[in-house]
């Protein structure tokens, strides 16, 4: 079973977004903002990150520094936010995100999209 690391500010979009990974197979575990990152990492290693990009303590892109420096380039890191455009995109990306999704999310997307990055559950 495949373990996402979720980290989201906002509670019901949190709250969601587990319900739907957890009933599609998924180990969710949830952080409030990106500070604890590598801690949490450390405590249940995950397969996968699904960060917020705009949280208050620590943004997407600090959380994805903190991971590729702390963690590694291995781990695939989905962003989420409501600002993304193409450059916006190719800007997440740049900095060592695998893949950007517009808020509010396409579940069946961010399903697809962690599969692509995951490989099929079996």
């Amino acid at each position: 079973m495949a373990r996402i690391l979720l980290i989201e500010d906002e509670p019901l979009s949190a709250l969601a977004i587990e319900r739907v990974l957890t009933r599609h197979g998924y180990t969710v575990t949830v952080l409030k903002d990106g500070c604890r990152v590598v801690l949490e990492f450390k405590r249940v290693p995950c397969d996968l990150v699904l960060t917020d990009m705009s949280m208050p303590r620590a943004d997407g892109a600090l959380v994805i520094r903190h991971i590729r420096r702390t963690i590694g380039a291995s781990i695939p890191i989905i962003v989420q936010s409501a600002y993304v455009g193409a450059s916006a995109c190719a800007e997440i990306k740049a900095m060592g995100a695998d893949a950007c999704l517009t808020k509010p999310l396409d579940l069946d997307l961010l399903l697809s999209t962690i599969e692509a990055l995951l490989g099929p559950r079996g």
